[in-house]
């Protein structure tokens, strides 16, 4: 199955896209991958509309959500061109993108992006609201356990594995543990988003 991964990041820069194949379990194949920066002139858009809160930036599909929605759809049919095929090759398309943090019922943050108005556009189905986890108690990145096991199937355990985004957040797979059944996964402090702040 051919599956297309798309983030947009808090920095705000870009839609990266990464093109997955998967027997459900596995990831069979990885890449190619891509980022397709953001012209300024929709960077500052999409800051006010962050920085505007939930009333303003949320009222429905708004310009700016609507200009990152057909940027979401260009970086599809890019990647998907990239390896030869159509975008109609691609099963499913996976959306992870900044929201507000603190808006939503039980502190949930409330998405830019829905993943309905993108799956509307491109006619296949949109996994989002990875950040749900937090109304459990979970720190709003548990996607990342549950894709790593994955990703590092054929790697040694014990394992480690560091993302540094905007905050530090650090997986520990245990010795045994292919699948992550045991995985621990947890914030570390402030990485890059402090640099992202004085840059931006």
């Amino acid at each position: 199955m051919r599956t297309i991964g798309l983030r947009c990041p808090a920095s705000l820069e870009g839609v990266e896209a990464a093109l997955l194949e998967t027997d459900g379990v596995a990831v069979t194949r990885a890449g190619p991958f891509r980022l397709l920066p953001h012209p300024p002139a929709l960077q500052r858009a999409l800051r006010a509309a962050l920085e505007a809160g939930p009333e303003e930036a949320w009222g429905g599909l708004s310009p700016a959500v609507e200009r990152l929605v057909e940027r979401c759809a260009e970086a599809v049919a890019a990647l998907a061109g990239s390896d030869g095929m159509a975008a109609g090759g691609v099963m499913a398309v996976g959306l992870d993108g900044p929201g507000l943090a603190g808006c939503g019922r039980d502190g949930v943050p409330v998405p830019l992006l829905e993943g309905g108005f993108l799956a509307r556009r491109l006619g296949l189905p949109v996994a989002s609201g990875f950040g749900g986890g937090l109304a459990a108690g979970e720190d709003g990145r548990v996607i990342l356990p549950s894709a790593y096991p994955a990703l590092t199937a054929g790697l040694p355990r014990p394992l480690a594995i560091l993302d540094l985004d905007g905050v530090a957040r650090v997986t520990w797979l245990g010795a045994g543990d292919r699948w992550g059944a045991k995985a621990l996964h947890f914030e570390a402090g402030p990485a890059g988003g402090p640099a992202e702040g004085w840059a931006g």
